[in-house]
């Protein structure tokens, strides 16, 4: 645009014509931007550069008038959205690396403590923490509609609850149940069980309680159902299922009696809802888990022989009795089975711990019936 003015300035002198009287109302034209920041501060002379240039509205006064001139234009602005305010840099806590590692601990410490608090429970009898994903509410309903689906697939093979096999083994599970529920303090005041394991294994106030509040109205069932497999199995909700397979090879009452206190502890320890047991757990480290479930229902299945007036030493017998049929294992037959050798559970039960709590636990129930047996019948 400059260009332009300019132009239009110099044609009229290069042919020898004057220029024409500006036009009322006119811009003037505009003086180079340097000449605002000239070092002249004198008044006639600003005055002489004014009439010298050519279409200057200045007149040749005596006593001219002081005009303030106008500031050079602003700066263009190319952005048609208005200029954004830059706000200053405010330094906060999450710009420091350490109070972010700070926070984050004290936020997963604070998770930790909640999931711990809600699925760490301590086993009864041999007081393992170990945590659950399922509470005893939902087990109680899983563990109802598992049922009812198994005795509908095997509705033609359950024996009638009249038949002899079934009465002898309700009548055999009914002392272990009421063996559990009085000695985990399940609906009485002398929790005989939780007291001896307490005192051997040297229990501290503050330390967490075992959990027994999963065993108050459990709907316990025992059904004999007709086939050859031969070990006992357990369900969740207090469910026993026991194949007339394992009783042909296990005949008698203790055989039988240890047999179904393990399936028992297996329900009192809550193996079933054991997070071990879940299904993102691979299956060579769930092997090994089973192991350690195996055994330790073989500790609480002991505990419960004794509490019923059963002779621990029955368990050691069933053990090695089972190590004969078994016979040896492999090796990958020990890595992907989930019950450990009945030679190690054998060696395991047989430790002096274990048996001195279990015959202690004996002789105490077994005074107590002989006293009741003679002075309240």
């Amino acid at each position: 645009m400059n260009c332009l003015r300019n132009s239009r300035r110099l044609l009229p002198r290069l042919l020898g014509r004057e220029p024409l009287q500006a036009a009322v109302g006119a811009r003037p034209p505009q003086l180079p931007t340097s000449w605002y920041y000239s070092h002249v501060t004198s008044h006639s002379k600003r005055l002489e550069v004014l009439r010298s240039t050519p279409g200057s509205f200045i007149r040749h006064v005596s006593k001219p008038a002081i005009r303030r001139l106008p500031r050079p234009w602003p700066p263009r602005q190319y952005c048609t959205s208005p200029t954004s305010r830059v706000t200053p840099l405010v330094f906060r806590w999450y710009h420091n690396p350490w109070k972010v590692a700070a926070a984050v601990s004290v936020v997963s410490v604070a998770a930790l403590i909640a999931f711990c608090h809600r699925c760490l429970e301590v086993v009864p009898c041999t007081n393992r923490a170990h945590f659950v994903f399922l509470s005893p509410r939902s087990e109680r309903e899983l563990g109802e509609s598992e049922f009812a689906e198994y005795k509908e697939e095997v509705a033609s093979q359950i024996l009638s609850p009249l038949h002899p096999h079934s009465v002898r083994v309700r009548l055999i599970a009914d002392k272990f149940i009421h063996a559990a529920q009085r000695g985990l303090g399940v609906g009485s005041r002398d929790a005989v069980i939780l007291r001896v394991t307490w005192s051997h294994q040297n229990g501290k106030p503050w330390r967490p309680q075992p959990q027994t509040s999963h065993l108050h109205g459990l709907n316990w069932e025992v059904i004999v159902v007709e086939d050859e497999l031969e070990a006992p199995l357990s369900m969740l909700g207090g469910k026993v299922v026991v194949f007339t397979g394992f009783l042909k090879d296990f005949s008698t009452d203790g055989e039988i009696a240890y047999a179904i206190a393990h399936e028992v502890g297996h329900i009192i320890a809550r193996h079933h809802s054991d997070i071990t047991r879940s299904r993102w757990v691979p299956m060579p480290l769930s092997a090994y888990f089973r192991k350690k479930t195996e055994k330790e229902a073989d500790h609480i299945g002991m505990l419960l022989l004794a509490a019923a007036g059963f002779s621990p030493h029955i368990a050691l017998a069933f053990c090695e009795k089972s190590a004969k049929m078994a016979g040896v294992q492999t090796l990958q037959q020990y890595h992907l089975s989930g019950h450990p050798p009945y030679q190690k559970r054998l060696h395991f039960l047989s430790q002096p711990k274990i048996m001195e709590m279990a015959m202690e636990l004996y002789r105490e129930v077994t005074s107590m019936n002989m006293v009741t047996e003679r002075y309240f019948r």
